[in-house]
């Protein structure tokens, strides 16, 4: 058990401190990296976005007395920064080691900023993250003292919010107005609930409440407790904190419903013949509706959905309702006059079509050119039904056709600075509009109806998102619209005599109208939730826009754009509306144009110069036989990281183990290397004993490991691999009985396991197809791969013994009606001389099956056992063939039981096949295939609702005895495979 617990906590492999590549997988070895020093900060970045860098080291430089003074800490340790434009990431994190990294190169922030700029606001957030973990330090070790603390993280992102942000729709209205209507206050993601929780907190009990309760320490063992806290200094406890904030959020919110317009008072109500659907774009012919949005509730990516009118129907135009009266509500057919198809899916983002209805232009997020994550431009034709990438690595969004149809106008960025530009579909060339130099952000460009113009939305310098309009001759630009909100998505109306859009004036985002003759601005809608303009009706004046998605998907109305709002002034009591205006004690104010932060110095980046502890933690046994120690080391950039463990048995030193572990993202591959002493081991079921078979794996490993994705979806996923490795396997005694007092001296079926050194090379291919699914576990679709693997052990190399072992593993998990159809043929063989414990055939032993695969970080190892459900042969060899068929079909998500965090679920019956064989090369009666047919039922033991263990309790007997005994079927209980990889 000792062992045990050591070889958790060196398998979960507590870095935390991982640097970008985590999320793309990429090193992105042709970026050049270097370091920014000044006063408090090591600002590290590489080539290309030297200027992004200064700035962001002089708001780092600018925010940071602010933040310490508003929890009232005097100082911390110089804090790491890491701005990277490597992929196309519309995020930033920090970590307790005083680290931040942050994806600079935006553009579709502006409307969620309102009128800040991307990169202040997110040096500002993660900054004051790092306030906090200074702020509930103790003597014990990070992170365990932030786990142990128990901050939820509510509270942690609504901290970072309130000190830096200001309340706006995208932070975190919108989400509040979701999440009230759909009566999922309790679901929602933290950085919401969180800043409206922290608002309300602030308002009720003031910042100094705030600090007390992050400066609170527990009188005996000096640790922080968050909820014992919170009680202590609020005088309430968390449960009812909650509580107060959900009655709080629901009078306002509701209460401010009930003085707007509704989305039947402003126009007709539609829906589309997709259900889950969050925006839409109709061709000119109005024969074709493109789709963004879902096919099924289990989806974690987008579908483009192309419904294309059935004109063998008789003819029912989808706009055939204009002219019924505004308050009727009209939904569209679901019957067969749609032909429905999935034309696309994975991270989508805007489209549009050409005129004549044949093209359909989309933006995709996928790996481009050196493997970086961003977004590019398809061209989809339905004649056809082809498509091709007619952007690479260009970060290109928002498509629209010219009136000519000989153009796609698009937004295009780098560095921060945005501009449109213009593919020419005849000659495939690529030409710049606009020449925008500084921290510019541009989206949804329209073409005029005259197509001389192209409206847009635009954040200068200022952050303002105001309309704008150029004249494609003249490459003149006007701002149309001045206000501090964030307006976008123009829509040209009366033959572009006026402009409608989307504006968050008063909060909420509704649609107003600007006249290009006199430029006067009307509002259209007042809705309490939101609405978003889309697009004008094809053949008509009016206008779609798309509702909150409150109800699983947006809802669509039809508007009138001459029409004049009906509601008044809003009137709300103050004391249930003034958390939506508080701010901090010490606010940030944004630093003047020309504010600068002094550089101390400027060089290349030095990994010796930057290495940065992560985490340390030891602990002696608790009958004080031994102690086990663990420590993390890295660079500040998250790219070299090294660990080393100690195991120490004071009554058995011979048994004390030590790992030293080195892992390098700096080149493409990935490089690993490990030096292991009674640490690593392979566990297996063998040869039917009670205590099965454990190898202590002692030696020297070394790996390289690239992964590649060929650009067309991000959940098709290669990998190539190599490894050496020299090694002595020592192998535990097998035993009878409990006591282990009786050893076994001759084996039963299987060879008797060896003692063994071995030098092997290794080579690895995996494919893995994996579309994102929120409910794979439970209905188990959507999953094909391919593993090769190839070792060769050599006593040339080191050891004495010499073989070569390989298989082939090919496996499909998909979609039939309501079941899940299962299928996985593998096959694996050794040439040469073995130790016996890597026999090849098929035994009674069952197999072992974790959710990471055949082993935990590399360090616990379960090598797969292949048995058949129920046939209680052993046949062996040196080749193997191994086949499996399922058809699952889902029973139950979760089972009402919860004890102490474990549950049952992911409920599943099958019918099952196995069939396999195991010869020797050139035996020259091969014995006839096995195999089995029967049924089991599949349940996860999960924590919460994540499943953690599958297993399978079935009856099955061979295939003859179903012919000839139908009462020979076997009874069986064993962890169960859902998918390999």
């Amino acid at each position: 058990m000792k062992k045990i617990l050591f070889l958790i906590l060196i398998a979960t492999k507590i870095y935390s401190q991982v640097g970008t590549w985590a999320f793309s997988m990429r090193t992105h070895p042709e970026l050049e990296w270097h370091t920014i020093q000044t006063k408090n900060f090591n600002i590290h970045y590489h080539n290309g976005i030297e200027e992004i860098a200064k700035q962001g080291a002089a708001i780092a430089e600018h925010v940071m007395p602010t933040l310490l003074k508003q929890l009232k800490i005097d100082s911390i340790n110089r804090v790491d920064i890491t701005f990277t434009a490597e992929d196309e990431i519309f995020n930033g994190y920090a970590s307790w080691t005083n680290s931040v990294f942050i994806w600079v190169d935006q553009n579709d922030s502006p409307v969620w900023l309102e009128n800040e700029k991307w990169l202040y606001q997110v040096v500002s957030h993660e900054l004051q993250h790092i306030v906090f973990f200074n702020a509930i330090k103790t003597w014990f070790p990070e992170p365990f003292n932030l786990l142990i603390g128990g901050t939820p993280n509510w509270f942690i992102e609504g901290l970072a919010e309130y000190f830096t942000e200001k309340w706006r729709p995208g932070r975190s209205d919108l989400s509040h107005k979701n999440h009230l209507l759909r009566n999922s206050m309790d679901k929602m993601d933290p950085h919401n609930d969180g800043y409206s929780k922290l608002l309300y907190l602030s308002t009720r009990f003031s910042d100094s409440t705030i600090v007390k309760i992050l400066k609170w320490r527990d009188k005996d063992l000096k640790l922080f407790d968050f909820e014992k806290s919170f009680l202590e200094n609020t005088g309430i406890n968390l449960k009812q904190f909650e509580e107060d904030w959900r009655r709080q959020m629901n009078t306002y919110y509701f209460g401010v419903r009930a003085q707007k317009e509704t989305y039947e008072e402003v126009g007709n109500l539609i829906s589309l013949p997709v259900k889950s659907t969050f925006t839409f774009k109709i061709s000119n012919d109005s024969l074709k509706i493109a789709m963004l949005g879902k096919l099924n509730n289990d989806q974690l990516d987008e579908s483009l959905i192309l419904a294309i009118e059935d004109t063998s129907k008789p003819k029912k135009n989808l706009f055939s309702f204009l002219n019924k009266k505004e308050t009727d509500s009209v939904k569209t057919k679901k019957d067969k006059k749609y032909k429905i198809d999935e034309i696309d899916f994975g991270n989508l983002h805007s489209m549009n079509w050409s005129n004549d209805g044949k093209l359909l232009a989309y933006s995709k997020y996928h790996y481009a050119n050196k493997q970086e994550m961003v977004w590019d431009l398809i061209l989809y034709d339905t004649e056809k039904k082809k498509s091709e990438w007619i952007t690479t690595s260009l970060r290109a969004t928002f498509p629209t056709f010219s009136k000519d149809g000989n153009a796609i106008c698009f937004v295009s960025h780098k560095n921060n600075v945005s501009n449109l530009f213009l593919y020419n579909l005849q000659t495939k060339e690529i030409s710049q509009l606009t020449n925008f130099e500084f921290d510019t952000q541009i989206l949804s460009p329209q073409y005029s109806d005259d197509g001389n113009k192209i409206s847009f939305a635009v954040s200068k310098e200022d952050g303002n998102l105001n309309i704008a309009m150029i004249e494609i001759s003249t490459k003149n630009i006007s701002i149309l619209t001045k206000n501090p909100e964030a307006e976008y998505s123009p829509i040209w109306i009366n033959n572009d005599s006026a402009i409608v859009f989307t504006s968050h004036k008063n909060g909420t985002p509704n649609l107003y109208k600007i006249s290009l003759i006199n430029f006067q601005e009307n509002q259209i809608t007042d809705i309490g939730d939101a609405l978003f303009s889309l697009q004008v009706v094809p053949k008509s004046n009016k206008i779609f826009a798309s509702t909150l998605g409150d109800v699983d998907t947006a809802r669509f109305v039809l508007i009138d754009p001459n029409r004049i709002i009906t509601t008044s002034p809003l009137s709300i009591r103050e004391n249930f509306k003034s958390w939506r205006t508080k701010s901090p004690d010490f606010t940030i104010n944004s630093p003047a144009k020309d504010f600068d932060a002094k550089i101390i110095s400027d060089e290349k980046y030095s990994t010796l110069k930057n290495i940065k502890h992560i985490t340390s933690i030891a602990f002696p046994y608790f009958d004080g036989t031994g102690a086990f120690a663990l420590t993390n080391w890295g660079d500040a950039m998250g790219r070299k990281l090294i660990t080393v463990g100690a195991l120490i048995e004071k009554n058995k030193m011979e048994n004390s183990g030590f790992l030293f572990s080195y892992f390098n993202a700096t080149q493409a591959p990935f490089i690993s290397f490990e030096y292991y002493k009674n640490i690593r081991t392979s566990y297996r079921n063998y040869d039917e004993s009670k205590s099965g078979l454990n190898e202590w794996l002692n030696g020297i490993y070394t790996s390289a490991s690239l992964p590649i994705n060929f650009g067309n979806s991000m959940s098709d996923y290669h990998d190539f691999g190599f490894s050496l490795q020299l090694r002595d396997r020592i192998i535990d005694p097998i035993t009878e009985d409990e006591n282990g007092k009786i050893v076994r001296t001759q084996n039963k079926f299987l060879p008797f396991p060896e003692n063994a050194k071995e030098g092997a090379i290794g080579l690895h291919y995996y494919y893995l197809s994996d579309r994102p699914s929120m409910d794979f576990y439970f209905k188990q679709r959507n999953r094909n791969g391919v593993i090769f693997d190839i070792e060769k052990i050599s006593s040339k190399i080191y050891g004495n013994f010499d073989y070569t072992k390989f298989s082939a593993d090919i496996f499909s998990t998909i979609k039939l009606g309501p079941f899940g159809f299962y299928t996985r043929l593998k096959s694996t063989g050794i040439d040469g001389k073995a130790p016996g414990q890597e026999y090849i055939g098929i035994t009674t032993d069952p197999p072992i099956y974790l959710p990471m695969g055949n082993g935990v970080g590399g360090i616990l190892q379960f090598p797969e056992n292949h048995s058949l459900r129920g046939i209680d042969t052993v046949k062996l060899g040196n080749r193997l063939v191994l086949g499996t068929v399922e058809l699952r079909l889902p029973i139950a998500k979760n089972l009402p039981i919860n004890i102490f965090g474990l549950s049952i679920g992911s409920i599943s019956l099958a019918v099952i096949s196995d069939f396999g064989n195991s010869w020797y090369v050139g035996q020259k009666d091969k014995s006839k295939y096995l195999s089995s047919i029967g049924y089991e039922s599949k349940f996860a033991l999960q924590i919460g609702e994540q499943p953690f263990l599958f297993f399978s309790f079935g009856r099955a007997q061979s295939i003859e005895s179903w012919k000839n005994n139908l009462n020979n079927l076997k009874t069986y209980f064993r962890m169960a495979l859902i998918s390999p990889l």
